[in-house]
């Protein structure tokens, strides 16, 4: 997916890239922030330092050189960040939509996500692209276009235990329950299935109130497919390059 022909060079921007492309903050030598990016960090095995105020440094085992923020920002689902690894500067994204930045996306990114995402999982893109010096001041619209896809995240997300057991009791209190969130459809649908806001077998209807114009027609959300295509080996080797999964017991990283 990068231009780089090197495979190891990708693996290498990856791991930069996990280790660097977050808003987490250091205190009294303790890393505080999402869960998600602290799990996304310990799959590198990486050491954080401070580097200025608000910014971190990273150092991956095995590696003497280390990779500095310069700059960040997390916008509209985005985490961006400008890096300094030697003399090397580096713009790293994370979003879970990356079609908007990224150059040469693979044709059924979306069809790939989507099944991921009815099977209760997370898909975030990492992207990246190399500037200059002089660029690094830029804005961030400036940066993050024309990047590079490295490889996509899949976050499987784990519903506690007890959820539907609260569920069950506000529902016998007859008290309404309804669910917010900022996960797209899909995920969101499956989550609530799950813990019985909405019953397995219920069809859900949508409308896209931000489509323009607006249109007064419905539209129905697919069922969840059980085990659609997460052993696909196929769609594994055409577009997941590295895969980064995390959970609360093991975080690892895993290369196919």
């Amino acid at each position: 997916y990068f231009s780089s022909p090197s495979k190891n060079k990708n693996k290498c921007l990856f791991a930069r890239a996990l280790a660097a492309c977050h808003m987490l903050t250091l205190h009294n030598n303790e890393v505080t922030g999402k869960k998600e990016e602290e799990g996304l960090l310990a799959s590198t095995k990486a050491a954080l330092y401070e580097a200025g105020e608000n910014l971190l440094e990273a150092k991956l085992p095995g590696s003497e050189m280390s990779v500095e923020q310069v700059r960040r920002r997390e916008w509209k689902g985005m985490v961006s960040v400008v890096t300094k690894c030697g003399e090397e500067y580096w713009v790293y994204a994370r979003a879970k939509e990356v079609g908007s930045v990224c150059e040469g996306m693979p044709a059924d990114w979306k069809e790939v996500k989507e099944r991921y995402e009815k099977n209760c999982c997370l898909v975030y893109g990492v992207c990246a692209k190399r500037i200059g010096v002089e660029e690094v001041q830029k804005s961030w619209d400036e940066l993050c276009t024309g990047m590079n896809l490295l490889a996509f995240i899949i976050l499987k997300i784990a519903i506690k235990d007890n959820a539907l057991l609260a569920v069950q009791e506000i529902k016998k209190a007859n008290i309404p329950c309804i669910m917010l969130t900022s996960e797209n459809l899909h995920v969101a649908s499956v989550v609530a299935k799950v813990v019985g806001i909405i019953h397995p077998h219920e069809p859900i209807f949508f409308n896209d109130f931000t489509a323009n114009p607006l249109s007064l027609q419905w539209l129905r959300l697919d069922p969840p497919e059980a085990n659609s295509g997460l052993n696909n080996s196929e769609h594994h080797k055409g577009i997941l390059d590295e895969v980064a999964f995390y959970s609360n017991s093991n975080p690892q990283l895993i290369t196919n």
